[in-house]
Order: C-alpha cells, then sequence, then structure tokens
C-alpha cells in the first residue's frame, strides 16, 4: 500500500524530509497528516494529484517488503530528478511492469524504463532497496503518483 495513505499512524516518519520519527505525542502542531508531504488521512485529502492520479495499492518486489507499505521517496520532486532515490522497489511481475490500482478504482500496468528499478531479486532475503537513482524517469513517475506538497 502507498505509504503516503495512512503513513505511520498519520505521520511521516520523518520520510522525504518530514517532521521525524518520534513519539506521535510529541509531534509538533500541524504534523499529523505530513509536513511538508501529505499524508492522505480521509478521501477530502485526495485533492492533488486526486483520486485518478494517486495510487492505492501496488506490486512491490518480495525481496522490497519490510514494513507492509510501499514508501516512496519524495526527495527531489517536482523540479531535481537528480536527487532521486528509492526506500522500497516495486515489482515487475508483468513483463517488466508492475500492477497499480489507484483511489478512484482503477488500475494499470506500468512499464519500468530504467534497470536500475530492476535490480537482480535477492532470493529469501531482503535487498538493501534504499538508495539513489538520480534521473530516473521510474521514479519520477511513482512521484508523480504518490503525494504533494502540503
Amino acid at each position: 500500500m502507498n505509504f503516503w495513505i495512512g503513513g505511520f499512524v498519520g505521520y511521516d516518519g520523518g520520510l522525504s524530509g518530514g517532521a521525524g520519527w518520534v513519539n506521535p505525542s510529541s509531534y509538533p502542531p500541524g504534523t499529523r497528516g505530513g509536513n511538508p508531504w501529505r499524508v492522505y488521512l480521509k478521501m477530502n485529502d485526495f485533492v492533488d494529484p486526486g483520486p485518478t492520479g494517486t495510487f492505492l495499492f501496488l506490486d512491490m518486489r518480495e525481496d522490497s517488503i519490510d514494513w507492509g507499505n510501499f514508501a516512496t521517496d519524495m526527495r527531489g520532486w517536482p523540479d531535481n530528478p537528480a536527487q532521486t532515490g528509492f526506500y522500497d522497489l516495486p515489482g515487475s511481475y508483468h513483463g517488466r511492469a508492475g500492477g497499480f490500482s489507484f483511489v478512484d478504482g482503477h488500475s494499470e500496468i506500468k512499464p519500468w524504463r530504467d534497470n536500475r528499478t530492476l535490480p537482480s531479486l535477492v532470493s529469501s532475503g531482503e535487498i538493501a532497496d534504499q538508495f539513489s537513482s538520480p534521473n530516473n524517469p521510474d521514479v519520477v513517475w511513482l512521484q508523480a503518483h504518490a503525494t504533494r506538497l502540503k
């Protein structure tokens, strides 16, 4: 599931320059729902990129599953693709493509264009899935469909 929908109990957990990973009761006021990136908490929150543009579920690589969600690293969005990278890796179970369902209920198959999105599978283990991937068009696509600045 898209991390930016719900986050960690409604908070961003410090991902992508967020407020930080501390006890939620000690977060500064206004950080529930993410800061600076939106953590969507209810349907009315989906104003940008909207329900048709925000993915909810996706195919995730079996060796990248750790927390049970898929976190898109938003660093570099929208105008600095040299700063892009991964927190988690998407699946490629459809001929070098991944399946996505969106908040509005439609689904898509997204072909991956960059080989850095598809490192060799680590069987019976976890891949090192947090890494920089500058100018990766697949990361930019994930960012465009994950969340937005508040």
